[in-house]
C-alpha cells in the first residue's frame, strides 16, 4: 500500500451557506451535468438564477424546521455556525436543549436529556419558550425506531405554541410521511419548513484555499482543468483537494484515486494528545498505523454496504439489540487480518 500522505488540519471556514425547499432545483451554472459550484445568489449578474434560497437568518423564526442534506455538504458544521444567530433571535425567557445523537446512545438517555429533563420540566410548568436543537437525526431513526413518530407522541401534549424545534438529518433519511405528521402539531402549513443545504460556491472554495495560504486562483483553474468540480463543491471532499493541491500543486490520477488519498489523510491522526489519550485508554504502548486504519475503515465499510448496517456494537453480545448494529465480534471475524486493537482506531 502506498505511503500515507501527510496529515492536513481542517480549518473553520466563515462561509455563507444557502438552503432551498426540499427538493427544489438549483442553478450551478456549469456544462458538468449537474456537478458543479452553486451559482452566486449574492452578485447582481447571478442572483436571478437561485432567487429561491435562503440563508440561516432567513430560516430561524420557522417554529418547526427540518434541515437536511447530503453527506459531506457540512450540515452541522454549518448548524454550529449558526448557533449565535439562533441564540441571538431567542427571547431573554427562552430555554434551550442542544443535543447531538452522536453522543446519544439510546432512547432512554434521548428522553433523560429532553423530556425528563429539568430545563422541559421547567418550560412546561412556565410561561416562556423552549428551542430544541436535534442534530444527527439520521442516527436517531437508528438508534431509536421510528425516532420521528416517537417525537410526535412526546409533543402532543407539550405546549407547541411555546415550542421551536430545529432537526438536521441526510435528506435520503427523512421519513416524509412522520415529518408531515410532526410539522402537522403546528396546524396547516402550505409550505413545510423542510429545506436542504446547497453545494459551496465558487467563492467559497477560493476563500478556503486562501485561508491555508494557497494560490486560490491557481487551485481554482486546476479543479476546472480536471473537471473535478463536483468534488470542490462539497466541504468534506474540497479539504482533500485542497490538501493535495498544497503538498503537490497539481492534481494527479482518477477522480477515485484523489477521493482514495483523501481517505488515507482522515486515518492520520493529527492531534499528539489524542494518541497518548488512546494508548492509555488501550493500556498498550502500541498505536495502529494509519494504513492498519485505512484497511480496517476500507473493510468496515464493505461490510456495512453488504449488511444493510449502519454502526458497530462494542459492548457484549446480549446488549446487542439494534437489527441495524454489527457487532464487533461478526466484524472481527469478517475483516479477519486487522490488528487486535483496530476498534479503538
Amino acid at each position: 500500500m502506498p505511503t500515507t500522505p501527510a496529515p492536513f488540519q481542517k480549518p473553520i471556514i466563515p462561509w455563507k451557506r444557502f438552503w432551498c425547499r426540499f427538493g427544489d432545483a438549483i442553478h450551478i451554472g456549469d456544462e458538468y451535468q449537474g456537478q458543479g459550484f452553486l451559482t452566486d445568489a449574492d452578485r447582481d449578474f447571478t442572483r436571478f438564477y437561485n432567487p429561491h434560497l435562503f440563508t440561516f437568518e432567513d430560516l430561524v423564526r420557522e417554529k418547526c424546521l427540518i434541515l437536511c442534506g447530503d453527506p459531506g455538504t457540512g450540515k452541522s458544521t454549518a448548524l454550529q455556525q449558526a448557533r449565535s444567530i439562533l441564540e441571538n433571535s431567542l427571547g431573554a425567557d427562552t430555554k434551550l436543549i442542544w443535543l447531538e445523537f452522536r453522543d446519544v446512545p439510546n432512547e432512554s438517555v434521548f428522553a433523560r436529556r429532553t423530556f425528563e429533563s429539568d430545563v422541559w420540566k421547567q418550560w412546561k410548568n412556565s410561561s416562556g419558550n423552549l428551542a430544541l436543537i436535534v442534530d444527527g437525526v439520521d442516527e436517531g431513526l437508528v438508534k431509536i425506531p421510528s425516532f420521528v413518530s416517537y417525537l410526535v407522541g412526546e409533543l402532543r401534549n407539550a405546549p407547541i405554541e411555546r415550542l421551536q424545534i430545529v432537526l438536521v438529518c441526510r435528506s435520503a433519511e427523512w421519513p416524509i410521511s412522520e415529518g408531515q405528521q410532526l410539522i402537522g402539531l403546528w396546524g396547516v402549513i402550505e409550505k413545510p419548513p423542510i429545506f436542504e443545504l446547497c453545494p459551496l460556491r465558487q467563492c467559497d472554495a477560493m476563500q478556503a484555499a486562501e485561508t491555508l495560504g494557497i494560490d486560490a486562483f491557481a487551485f481554482n483553474q486546476a479543479v476546472y482543468q480536471q473537471k473535478i468540480i463536483g468534488l470542490a463543491a462539497l466541504p468534506t471532499t474540497l479539504f482533500f483537494l485542497l490538501a493535495e493541491f498544497r503538498d503537490n500543486g497539481v492534481f494527479t490520477g482518477t477522480h477515485r484515486e484523489l477521493y482514495e488519498r483523501g481517505c488515507q489523510r482522515l486515518a492520520r491522526e493529527n492531534d499528539p494528545h489524542r494518541i497518548e489519550a488512546l494508548r492509555a485508554l488501550r493500556r498498550t504502548t502500541r498505536v495502529s498505523t494509519p494504513e492498519e486504519i485505512y484497511e480496517a475503515s476500507s473493510r468496515l465499510a464493505a461490510l456495512f454496504l453488504l449488511c444493510g448496517k449502519s454502526a458497530i456494537h462494542i459492548g457484549p453480545v446480549a446488549d446487542a439489540k439494534a437489527e441495524s448494529d454489527l457487532h464487533l465480534s461478526e466484524a472481527a471475524d469478517s475483516i479477519g487480518i486487522c490488528p487486535p486493537d483496530w476498534s479503538a482506531c
